[in-house]
């Protein structure tokens, strides 16, 4: 989905209507902030307040949310799980790009492709505070640009595309940059993520094929993936060397990984409560899975 994000006033609802007018679909957020005068519940956001919005967050609702302090108060934002696609679009701060790209497992399939839209100060207050402007309170467009200065510190690290709109171009015209950058993104390949597989094995062959079998699951489950086995890459050389120099084999592959999944019992292995170890010391990504029991077709959350 196109993800885009700017600072206030940069245009990128402009754009983002232009873009919805393409024929993607606009993800509508949840907002505790009051409607603008002319402002439509579920067409310009979902309207609810801190207690519901509170309790969805709680609930794993929304893929990301972010809070803004405001001189009326706390405002909160979020956007939904159940609304994003490959063929939408959505406005979120940087903070809420990095959460949903910090839960690739989720987001993956739908190729978030974030662009950065960007304006000048002088710019943005002639839009926001001119006699043609959108007439928000001067005060509050003071307060949002310094923390904008704080919150986008970054943020050209976090886009695939960076457009400077400073009213050279119509929105109808960045639209049709952005989409034609967006299509030319999804037709190429892109490089598939490692998973490693981490599973106790204490020369039992049982766990080798409990591996095979969990594997064979996870490939027609996450096709995009690639899933990786120590104990079928190294364990025929378990016997004939150390167990530092195999464990040393397993983490040289786990350095490679993107992820480490962990399943079955753990507590009483060296190996994989070392690979846990690892991990944390070099900053990899390790989830801890749910039993599979495969004939049942159960989901590895």
């Amino acid at each position: 989905m196109i993800v885009l994000y700017g600072g206030m006033g940069s245009g990128k609802t402009c754009v983002a209507k232009s873009i919805e007018g393409r024929g993607y679909r606009r993800i509508v957020t949840y907002t505790t902030r009051p409607p603008r005068e002319g402002e439509i519940n579920g067409v310009d956001y979902h309207f609810i307040d801190n207690e519901e919005f509170l309790k969805k967050k709680e609930n794993g609702f929304f893929g990301e949310t972010n809070t803004y302090s405001t001189i009326y108060g706390k405002w909160y934002y979020g956007s939904a799980w159940e609304d994003y696609s490959r063929g939408s679009i959505m406005i979120i701060p940087p903070n809420g790009i990095t959460q949903l790209l910090s839960q690739a497992n989720k987001t993956q399939p739908y190729d978030i492709y974030p662009v950065f839209i960007k304006a000048s100060k002088t710019v943005i207050m002639k839009r926001l505070c001119g006699e043609s402007g959108r007439g928000d309170n001067n005060e509050e467009v003071e307060r949002r640009l310094k923390s904008d200065d704080i919150d986008f510190i970054g943020a050209e690290e976090l886009s695939k595309t960076i457009i400077i709109n400073e009213g050279s171009r119509s929105p109808y015209q960045i639209a049709n940059e952005v989409i034609s950058k967006y299509e030319e993104f999804l037709s190429t390949p892109k490089q598939k993520k490692l998973i490693y597989i981490s599973h106790k094995y204490q020369n039992n062959p049982e766990n080798k094929y409990r591996v095979r079998d969990i594997i064979k699951y996870l490939v027609k489950k996450y096709p995009d993936y690639i899933f990786l086995s120590p104990i079928h890459a190294f364990g025929f050389l378990y016997a004939d060397v150390s167990y530092k120099e195999g464990l040393d084999m397993c983490l040289a592959l786990l350095r490679l990984s993107h992820e480490m999944w962990v399943f079955d019992d753990y507590d009483d292995s060296t190996g994989v409560l070392g690979e846990i170890a690892f991990c944390k010391n070099n900053n990899i990504p390790y989830k801890i899975c749910e039993d599979i029991k495969i004939e049942k077709e159960e989901v590895c959350l």
